[in-house]
C-alpha cells in the first residue's frame, strides 16, 4: 500500500511550475539586474568621455572663467554635463586631474588610477575628509599638449558583476576612466616647437 501512494506521489505534478519557477527566478533576476548595471556603466562610461572631451576642447584655447584656474573650469564643466546622471554625492567621488607634454608624440598611456599620479584632484572647496591634496596642476602651456583624465568608482551592486567587474579596484568598485587629449592654441609668444 506504502510503494503505491509513493509511486502516485511521483507521478503526481501538481506544482511542478511552481518548483521550477523558484528555482529560475533567482537566476533570472540577478542576469537582469547584471544586464541593467552593465549598461549603465557603460552610459556612465559614454556620458563621461563626452563631458571631459568637450571641457578639454573648450580650455584648449586657454578661456577660462574669472576666479578659476584652468583645470578648475574643466571640473566645473564635467561635473556640470553629468549633475542629471550623477548625484552630487556621487560627485564628490569624480576625479579629475591633467598632465602636459611638450610633443604630442611624447604623450604615454593614462594611469590607470590618480594614485599613479600624483593625486591632482580638484574637489569641492573646503576639500572633504578622505581627498589627497592636489598636486600642481598641469595643463600646460600655448601650443603643449594636454591630456585630461576623469575617473569615477563605480559601486557595483549586483554580486553576480562583482567577480567579473574587476580593473584594479578594491572588490565591488569597478573604476571608469575617460581621457581627452588636446593641443593648446599656440600664442604669439610660444610658437609650436615639435617637428
Amino acid at each position: 500500500m506504502r510503494k503505491q501512494s509513493f509511486i502516485a506521489l511521483l507521478r503526481h505534478n501538481d506544482g511542478a511550475t511552481v518548483l521550477e519557477y523558484a528555482i529560475i527566478l533567482p537566476i533570472l533576476l540577478l542576469l537582469v539586474m547584471g544586464i541593467i548595471e552593465y549598461s549603465l556603466i557603460l552610459f556612465a562610461s559614454a556620458a563621461m568621455s563626452g563631458a571631459i572631451t568637450n571641457a578639454a576642447r573648450a580650455s584648449q584655447t586657454g578661456y577660462v572663467m574669472s576666479g578659476q584656474t584652468q583645470l578648475e573650469y574643466i571640473d566645473n564643466a564635467v561635473r556640470s554635463r553629468l549633475r542629471g546622471f550623477l548625484s552630487e554625492k556621487q560627485l564628490k567621488n569624480l576625479q579629475i586631474y591633467a598632465t602636459s607634454y611638450n610633443c604630442l608624440g611624447e604623450v604615454r598611456p593614462a594611469p590607470r588610477s590618480v594614485t599613479e599620479h600624483c593625486t591632482n584632484i580638484i574637489s569641492p572647496d573646503p576639500k572633504p575628509d578622505g581627498y589627497p591634496p592636489p598636486c600642481p596642476e598641469d595643463t600646460g602651456e600655448p601650443s603643449e599638449t594636454a591630456v585630461y583624465h576623469a575617473q569615477y568608482p563605480w559601486p557595483v551592486s549586483t554580486p553576480m558583476l562583482r567577480s567579473f567587474l574587476r580593473n584594479g579596484g578594491p572588490s565591488g568598485i569597478y573604476y571608469i576612466f575617460a581621457n581627452s587629449v588636446v593641443q593648446n592654441a599656440p600664442s604669439s609668444d610660444n610658437p609650436p616647437s615639435c617637428p
